[in-house]
């Protein structure tokens, strides 16, 4: 994680998001602007909750770690999005693991911030209230769709959203890079 101390840049993301209308100009003086690379850990599982985060730039994959060592995949959230709802509200350990799927740009506000100087701010709390309604609504459709559907439309949703870059081919069949296809359809007799 690197911090990025550019104030234009951070000023740019809250006016694209109307972040400033969600939270109110006396949270965003303690935002931070962080940057991850691609697969890179945002946040571990049982780690307490230092930051509440505003997605506002990049892809990131969402999902619970067993005891096994197993997990599974929850959610991937591209575009607008804030991380850490429920930690925040109930000051407990961190419930996911939360990795970078492209290179990705996070607004950090100090969740100590906004649990001491801003639970009264009624935006905040509107804001937190239809980020968990979303939330839950997401989870109730996912679950939906893992029941009804087969294993292999679950797989192929799961490679469509893995998929970052630009350089894939995905056939009937299989995902080939672009690179390994080598045949010209205009020139077929």
């Amino acid at each position: 994680m690197r911090r990025i101390s550019d104030a234009r840049l951070i000023k740019q993301y809250i006016k694209k998001h109307n972040i400033e209308q969600k939270f109110g100009c006396e949270i965003l003086k303690y935002a931070q602007l962080h940057f991850y690379e691609k697969q890179e850990y945002i946040l571990e599982s049982g780690e307490n909750l230092e930051y509440y985060y505003l997605l506002v730039d990049g892809k990131i994959k969402i999902y619970y770690p067993f005891e096994n060592g197993k997990s599974m995949l929850l959610k991937f959230y591209k575009d607008f999005n804030t991380i850490g709802d429920v930690e925040l509200l109930k000051d407990m350990p961190i419930l996911c693991n939360i990795d970078a799927v492209e290179d990705t740009y996070l607004i950090a506000i100090p969740a100590s911030i906004l649990r001491e100087k801003n639970f009264n701010n009624i935006k905040l709390l509107h804001h937190l209230v239809d980020s968990l309604r979303e939330k839950l609504y997401g989870t109730i459709n996912n679950s939906s769709y893992n029941f009804v559907y087969p294993l292999s439309n679950r797989l192929a949703s799961y490679l469509v959203e893995q998929l970052t870059d630009e350089d894939y081919i995905i056939s009937k069949y299989m995902v080939f890079p672009k690179s390994c296809v080598t045949y010209n359809l205009c020139n077929q007799s």
